[in-house]
């Protein structure tokens, strides 16, 4: 705030964005919105944290639109390496470590269901002819049964999606 930043948003920032854009072009009191640092007559103010998101399936698909896919392919064109993009299945880490996502998620762990990541990937392939994807999640299918239900959402997709996807630290 003391760079000059009008609004900064604390914690998981979807929905505090939603309701601080709705706010702004109705003109509406900020101090209700949770997870945010706002300057109101000279004076820094700070909202109530906002509570961590456990359901992420209810946010629509990231705006993949506004990404210029063609620059970033022609990016890995230069690398040598075929196309390929991160995805993420998860929030958050339940165990004690000290870097990460710990200062936003704290010791919480959401996933994403299978449906919706395989969803996601169809959306792609469909969109921009991604056919290959890395799962950027450092610990990737660690709920319970996750690795199995995306194994057979996948093969209910298996006929429309021509993909393959890598899980770890290192794409070669």
């Amino acid at each position: 705030m003391e760079k000059g930043a009008d609004y900064v948003i604390k914690g998981e920032g979807e929905i505090t964005l939603s309701e601080l854009i709705n706010a702004i072009e109705n003109d509406l009191s900020l101090s209700q919105i949770n997870g945010l640092a706002y300057r109101e007559n000279k004076e820094i103010k700070i909202t109530a944290p906002r509570t961590v998101l456990q359901d992420l399936d209810t946010l629509p698909l990231p705006a993949w639109d506004l990404v210029n896919i063609d620059s970033y392919k022609e990016i890995w064109k230069q690398s040598g390496q075929e196309f390929t993009l991160n995805l993420a299945t998860t929030r958050g880490c339940p165990y004690k470590c000290n870097w990460c996502a710990k200062p936003i998620y704290g010791n919480r762990y959401n996933a994403h269901s299978p449906a919706y990541i395989v969803n996601e990937m169809a959306y792609l392939q469909n969109k921009f002819g991604v056919k290959r994807f890395w799962m950027c999640d450092d610990i990737f299918g660690l709920k319970p049964n996750w690795v199995q239900e995306f194994n057979r959402e996948l093969q209910k997709s298996i006929l429309k999606l021509n993909i393959s996807f890598k899980v770890g630290l290192i794409y070669s």
